[in-house]
């Protein structure tokens, strides 16, 4: 084992590149029933960009599409997605609401998508809840098996089976944040002193996850908008218990953009570690995340073996 949990925070890059399920696309579902919106031309923050195009009525549309919301996965995005599934991450959080990992990880490949029925079966909970939360997971998460690897999948920002649990909008947002601190203040110093006893702290909760792990982020754009996880960032940087680091995966050519500076720096300046990859000469997204993937694969076999080594000084 890594001294560190491995932890995998994806957002929705792999579907953008390997042609699934988009935020614009998203935007323009929402909107087929209220507005006429061009959302090409929206310039406000993403979570308001929902509120606007359903003319404040997310709640009632998200349910109208829920099935819709499900997602699908072609063959290439299975390929990477089943890769990914593979690693042997302790937790993988996601931002997404749809299934494309719970999807990838069905034995039958001819399978596009995933039934209501299955994704129940997935369900599961840790024992701080005495059952799965209808929103705000903070303990509620999908448990699948590929290739003999058991994957918790935690839906972060909630799942389309469950709309009520879809946090999209500053309001929800607000409230979440409101969850993630109640959560903190009544854990206190618990990592620290566990750490110091001697004990290990289980991994109860995706926030648990998130300050105690090596976080591996893939996908995920950390959009200002993101209120929750910049929060988390700042709260992981302040852990005073031994605790694992951040990586942001990108492209290297987004190094040079003055649009990306001003966020490199915040999170240079919150303890983030930017891991920027080549992009081949047309921008070939999809030859970037396979080239991410496998280098935080080495990154976790490196871990691995480097604790197994400290391991083996203290007992000789």
């Amino acid at each position: 084992m890594a001294k560190h949990k491995q932890v995998l925070l994806l957002g929705n890059g792999i579907n953008r590149a390997f042609d699934g399920f988009s935020w614009q696309e998203l935007l323009a579902m929402l909107s087929e029933s209220y507005s006429k919106e061009d959302v090409e031309k929206l310039e406000s923050p993403a979570p308001l960009q929902a509120i606007l195009v359903t003319r404040d009525h997310v709640d009632t549309v998200l349910k109208e599409h829920k099935k819709e919301l499900f997602g699908t996965v072609n063959s290439e995005q299975r390929e990477i997605l089943r890769k990914l599934l593979s690693i042997k991450f302790d937790a993988i959080l996601t931002t997404n609401y749809s299934y494309e990992l719970e999807i990838a990880a069905q034995e039958k490949i001819s399978d596009s998508g995933i039934s209501e029925y299955r994704l129940k079966k997935l369900l599961r909970h840790s024992d701080s809840v005495k059952q799965a939360e209808p929103r705000y997971s903070l303990y509620t998460y999908n448990e699948v098996s590929y290739n003999g690897v058991q994957n918790k999948i935690w839906h972060i920002h909630g799942e389309a089976r469950k709309p009520s649990s879809i946090v999209l909008g500053h309001y929800y947002y607000a409230n979440y944040i409101g969850k993630l601190h109640d959560l903190n203040q009544s854990r206190e110093n618990v990592y620290s002193r566990k750490q110091k006893a001697g004990e290990e702290f289980s991994i109860k909760s995706w926030f648990d996850a998130f300050v105690l792990g090596d976080v591996h982020v893939l996908g995920f754009g950390f959009d200002f908008s993101e209120m929750d996880l910049w929060w988390l960032l700042n709260r992981k940087k302040r852990e005073k218990a031994d605790h694992g680091k951040v990586c942001f995966y990108d492209a290297k050519a987004s190094e040079e953009s003055s649009d990306l500076k001003e966020k490199y720096d915040l999170l240079k300046m919150l303890g983030v570690k930017l891991c920027l990859e080549e992009t081949e000469p047309n921008n070939d997204w999809k030859s970037f995340y396979w080239k991410a993937i496998e280098k935080i694969e080495q990154s976790i076999k490196r871990q691995v073996k480097e604790t197994m080594k400290e391991e083996e000084l203290i007992y000789v």
